[in-house]
This record gives C-alpha cells, structure tokens and sequence, in this order.
C-alpha cells in the first residue's frame, strides 16, 4: 500500500549559467562558443520532483512514468531508489529518456525539453494490481501519456 503514487515527468535537467546579462532575453551570437559560468545536473520532473518530495516526508511513494534503458535512465532509477520511491513504470528499449536543459537568466529561466519515452506511456505497461494507494497525484502529460492520465483517473 502507497500513501501517493505520481504519475508524471522524469527527467534529467542540465542547469546552465551564463554571463548574459539581459534580463528579458537570452541571446547567443550563431557560430561562437559560450563560455558557461557553472553547470549542474539534477534528477527532475514534474511527477518524480512530488514524488521526491512526498517520500522526504515520510510518506511511502510510489512514481508511474516511462525511462529508456540508457544512462539518464538508470541514473533516474537510481535515485528513486535512493529516495525509497518504488517505481511502477516501464522502462524502454527504444528511445531516450527525458532530457531539459535550463538556461539561467537574471530573474527568470528557460527550459529546452526533450520529452523522449515520457509521452509514450500506454496503460499496458503499468502493473494496475499494484496501485494500491491512497492518494494519486497527476502532472503535466503530452500525447499517449496524456491519454493513459485519463484512462488511470477513470479506473482510480
């Protein structure tokens, strides 16, 4: 038995600094190299970030979303297990895990995603007899994630 399962994002996130210093526009001139003031990567995503967090708390979590079996993949499924998350997903394959990359601006940020696996989640590949939960909590979803999203509320 869960107290929350999330349904969601997981993704790797590539935190970028730069030097520029316009405060409503990030801009690189085509052709040159930008020097990068600090790099930093995390494990992230709408879905795994609640998770996380909930676990943190003491709660027992479970996280339901789509990896590749590639790097980004095991790195994501070896902090869950760091973090007491049990993971109810599919691991692919085919593809790439999710990826972003967020630029850091003066007061604000801009994230390039590349959702990989996370949008082909079908309703196949999660082990319904095991969402024994209390609580579920739902974050962002595109295309066939979307659509198992509605399909998991309407069986929950």
């Amino acid at each position: 038995m869960f107290d929350v399962i999330t349904v969601g994002s997981a993704v790797i996130d590539v935190f970028l600094k730069t030097s520029n210093k316009s405060s409503k526009e990030i801009c690189f001139p085509i052709g040159q190299k930008v020097v990068i003031e600090d790099l930093q990567f995390a494990v992230g995503g709408g879905g795994l970030n609640v998770a996380t967090g909930l676990s943190k708390m003491g709660m027992r979590t479970a996280y339901i979303g789509k990896l590749a079996d590639d790097l980004n993949g095991k790195t994501i499924l070896s902090e869950m297990k760091k973090n007491n998350i049990a993971f109810l997903g599919k691991v692919s394959k085919e593809g790439k895990t999710g990826y972003s990359v967020i630029l850091d601006a003066k007061e604000d940020r801009t994230i390039l995603l590349y959702r990989g696996v996370l949008s082909s989640l079908k309703l196949n590949e999660i082990p319904l007899k095991k969402l024994n939960t209390s609580w579920m909590y739902f974050s962002s979803a595109t295309e066939e994630t979307f659509h198992t999203q509605e399909k998991l509320i309407d069986l929950v």
